[in-house]
């Protein structure tokens, strides 16, 4: 099902970013850890060592800035895998042999799998180990370890899904990349911003920024805090939406829109509203924000859909150039 060629051929183009994630992997876990030690050693006498030590182990295997690297690196794999094929030759070249496209798809897919899966875990036990054999053994008692090791996996799972659904449906890599890290916020920011303009116009902010589904259990690098408890399944269930989504839109996507920002025409006026109204949000949002805090209500409404009303112009002309090239 899966010819030893195509593995080869994902393996020669992507063998460098791939390498990378590992040593992002490894700069999270064990080599965190062996540095932890040191710091630790040198404070477990101090007075709040015991409050500290709790936060301590829940931040090492939280991964925390390296594992954020680790995201923009996943996204910039599946950009290596679908996206930057269709700004050269290769693309046409891979559609040419003879191979179905639910071969390729799921080729591609399942490498990245393997080597997201494979990098971590062995980063991730690499430093586990490193603490079991240091005096700071006990500390690993403070945080659950399947939770600790399945929570991050299962979020890198659901966000390298979500950048291949992205470079199936566009047309070449810069687009796939900036909207993979659009859309990895944007519910949450999209929120943010409608629950500023209801909080200028005198409505109840809270009633937007409660919805915890959407600003908590959607808001996918939440779930690289392990200190938390949040249902893994949730990120199972979109991960498999969004690859069940990506491999449907790659078995119909048609070679001849190779380079223009979208796949699909249908998609088009979905973009061309989703686009101008969020810039249009967004504007108003960063130029009301220059309004002093004790300025009138008068003049920050003013304000805002000033900034409002100028975004929503430029937003249009961009959307419109996008989607006509």
């Amino acid at each position: 099902m899966f010819p030893k060629a195509l593995w080869m051929k994902e393996w020669k183009h992507t063998k460098i970013i791939s390498f990378a994630l590992l040593v992002v992997y490894i700069l999270a876990y064990p080599v965190a850890a062996g540095l932890s030690i040191d710091s630790w050693k040198a404070r477990q006498n101090s007075l709040h060592w015991s409050e500290q030590s709790i936060y301590e182990i829940q931040s090492l295997f939280s991964g925390e800035l390296y594992a954020v690297i680790g995201v923009i690196v996943i996204v910039l794999l599946a950009g290596f895998l679908i996206g930057l094929e269709k700004n050269t030759k290769r693309y046409d070249f891979m559609m040419a042999l003879p191979f179905s496209r639910t071969q390729m798809f799921l080729t591609k897919y399942f490498y990245g799998l393997i080597v997201i899966g494979s990098t971590y875990a062995i980063s991730f036990l690499s430093g586990y180990l490193v603490i079991v054999q240091s005096e700071f053994s006990y500390l690993l008692s403070e945080i659950n370890m399947l939770y600790a090791f399945f929570s991050p996996l299962a979020m890198y799972f659901v966000i390298f899904s979500l950048a291949m659904l992205v470079g199936t449906i566009t047309g070449e890599v810069k687009s796939q990349t900036v909207l993979s890290f659009i859309f990895l916020i944007y519910p949450q920011a999209l929120f943010v911003l409608i629950a500023s303009m209801v909080d200028l116009h005198g409505g109840d902010p809270g009633s937007v920024y409660n919805d915890n589904f959407i600003m908590e259990d959607m808001f996918w690098f939440s779930y690289l805090n392990i200190g938390t408890d949040q249902n893994v399944l949730i990120l199972l269930i979109f991960g498999l939406i969004f690859t069940g989504l990506a491999w449907f839109a790659f078995i119909r996507s048609s070679s001849e829109y190779c380079g223009e920002f979208l796949m699909f025409s249908q998609l088009h006026p979905l973009f061309a509203i989703l686009i101008p109204i969020s810039g249009a949000l967004l504007g108003g949002f960063i130029v009301g924000g220059v309004v002093p805090y004790d300025a009138g209500q008068g003049l920050k409404m003013m304000v805002y859909w000033i900034g409002f009303i100028i975004a929503l112009f430029f937003a249009f002309k961009i959307t419109k150039r996008l989607l006509s090239r």
